[in-house]
């Protein structure tokens, strides 16, 4: 049920639209859950940017929801990166903080297995 929400969410809202939806199908680890989905950066970015919509949409489990908001803090750490001007001393800390934050989330929520090597990255200090 939800493997199918969330492709349908990809391919109307995400990678298609609704009357033009795309094609995406949702990888399948063993035959029966979801597994990783490797993107490019257009798409991956377009996620990032739609995570908040995916969840509430994709997922009926109001406790899962609550644990997925730490995915949020995800696209504030991107777009943080994405500056085009130096980082004032302030910045720095609080993209700290961010990030550790972030990073300490994520591993409650998908333990070590869900560590990319971006993710890694970020939690790296």
């Amino acid at each position: 049920m939800i493997r199918i929400s969330v492709e349908q969410f990809f391919n109307e809202q995400l990678f298609g639209r609704l009357g033009a939806p795309s094609n995406w199908k949702s990888p399948l680890h063993n035959g029966r859950t979801m597994a990783q989905e490797k993107l490019c950066d257009k798409r991956a970015r377009r996620v990032v940017e739609q995570i908040n919509a995916l969840v509430y949409s994709c997922h009926g489990n109001v406790e899962m929801k609550n644990n997925w908001k730490s995915i949020f803090k995800f696209r504030q750490v991107t777009r943080m990166l994405q500056q085009k001007s130096d980082f004032a001393y302030a910045e720095i800390l609080s993209f700290q903080c961010l990030a550790d934050s972030y990073f300490s989330d994520w591993l409650k929520l998908d333990g070590p297995d869900g560590v990319t090597n971006f993710v890694h990255m970020i939690g790296t200090s």
